[in-house]
């Protein structure tokens, strides 16, 4: 599932300049103020200053991770029509994962009951080791990634869910998403992100997407550590073409690891 293809070479370029943004909540606090994109992807390079050279030396991150408890939550009011020309569906439940886990027989895990059902993938970039991903006992998603810069410039991975199906999902009456991340990251940049139809690239989610701009970016949110987040839709910012999210469109969500910029 190809839904992580818009975000290699932008987010590098933004986090190029950027400075250390304000951390997100985390714990049983809800997230905070939106951050900038120099903020953001800028706060997820991980370069020391550069040398005499002005170059920057290799980088390296490793993380191995459970997400779990995803799911919509709070009361954003009557639901709203829908801005794509997606046909969206509203969410069966708000639950995303937990239980009803199977395994595909070309190893996607899957969660949820047909036809609300919820697919996992990942991508990573050129050069990089594969993302492994597993479930645990408690249906929570596991992932372990490892990421490597020679040079010190933007290299990334990313794990995520899809929405399976034809449909995108209208969920305008929720406030936003929930879910608990433990385990650890180390020295890797996270973004937490929501995949929506306006910015994603049409090429990449046929039918779905829509975004054929040249620069297609999803709304993203800073995740600092682990622990409990809420994250409002209203605090993904940044997308393009259209800076915040549509949650009238959306297509699935996704965690990016990074280092360098």
């Amino acid at each position: 599932m190809a839904l992580a293809s818009n975000c290699s070479d932008t987010k590098g370029a933004d986090g190029a300049n950027g400075g250390a943004g304000p951390d997100g909540s985390a714990g049983s606090e809800q997230a905070g103020s939106p951050p900038n994109a120099a903020d953001s992807a800028g706060a997820a390079s991980l370069a020391g200053a550069a040398g005499d050279t002005g170059t920057a030396g290799p980088l390296s991150c490793n993380a191995n991770f459970t997400i779990s408890n995803v799911a919509f939550y709070g009361n954003a009011g009557t639901q709203r029509p829908g801005l794509s020309s997606c046909p969206a569906v509203t969410p069966a439940a708000a639950a995303i994962t937990g239980n009803n886990v199977t395994t595909a027989d070309d190893g996607t895990i899957v969660y949820g009951t047909s036809p609300a059902l919820w697919a996992t993938f990942s991508a990573h970039g050129t050069g990089q080791l594969p993302v492994t991903l597993s479930v645990n006992s408690s249906g929570g998603l596991t992932v372990r990634a490892s990421i490597y810069s020679a040079d010190g410039s933007y290299a990334n991975a990313q794990a995520g869910l899809a929405y399976v199906g034809t449909n995108c999902l209208n969920a305008s009456q929720y406030t936003g998403i929930r879910f608990e991340l433990t385990g650890d990251f180390g020295k890797c940049g996270m973004l937490f992100e929501v995949i929506d139809a306006e910015d994603t690239p049409s090429s990449a989610v046929p039918g779905k997407a829509e975004c054929t701009a040249s620069r297609c970016i999803d709304p993203y949110f800073r995740l600092t550590k682990p622990g409990v987040y809420e994250v409002p839709f209203s605090a993904l910012a940044n997308g393009a073409p259209m800076p915040t999210v549509d949650t009238t469109s959306i297509i699935g969500m996704q965690w990016l690891l990074s280092v360098g910029g």
